[in-house]
């Protein structure tokens, strides 16, 4: 056996989340953590509304999370994740329901409303960086392959994400002109 694989290996959790975003899989281990797939109850006291979401509705709160620090309305979530606003609105009023975000009236546009993670959204997110930081660590830690080999995953999962991120941009800018 090479030396080193035989260690059940440490690895930063935030990085594997972001091998996991890069992949395009968070949602799907929102799921895995939020869906009761681990051997006890999944996040608590906010299981049972969690587990009722669907994939489009937590890939919105994820869109809103990585975005969260730039002002969101209905009109601009639609367009960056390329769905009606019909649906965006339909997916916010459901995360509104179960206290992940908040709707607030844009100060500058009465017809507008600005969408934020609410105080309960952002201890669900605590408590699923906690849950989902153990589930990669374990799997992580499953799996025989060396720190260097871990860390060359992660660079050429960022250089896809950001091959695909410019790509969707350029599509959306397309679209945008027709």
């Amino acid at each position: 056996m090479i030396q080193g694989k035989a260690q059940k290996r440490q690895v930063n959790p935030e990085t594997l989340r972001k091998d996991w975003m890069n992949l395009g899989l968070s949602s799907g281990l929102f799921s895995l953590v939020a869906k009761k797939t681990m051997p006890r109850k999944a996040l608590g006291k906010y299981e049972n509304r969690l587990s009722r979401l669907t994939v489009n509705q937590v890939k919105i709160f994820g869109h809103i999370v990585v975005n969260c620090d730039s002002e969101i309305r209905v009109k601009q979530l639609a367009h960056d994740l390329d769905i009606t606003p019909a649906a965006a609105s339909q997916a916010i009023d459901r995360l509104v329901s179960v206290g992940m975000v908040e709707r607030k009236q844009d100060s500058s546009d009465r017809r507008s409303f600005i969408i934020t993670i609410s105080r309960q959204g952002h201890e669900i997110l605590d408590e699923y960086r906690e849950m989902s930081n153990r589930l990669l660590s374990e799997i992580y830690g499953e799996i025989d392959v060396t720190p260097e080999e871990l860390a060359a995953f992660s660079k050429v999962m960022a250089a896809i994400h950001g091959s695909l991120r410019a790509r969707w941009a350029a599509y959306l800018k397309e679209k945008d002109g027709k």
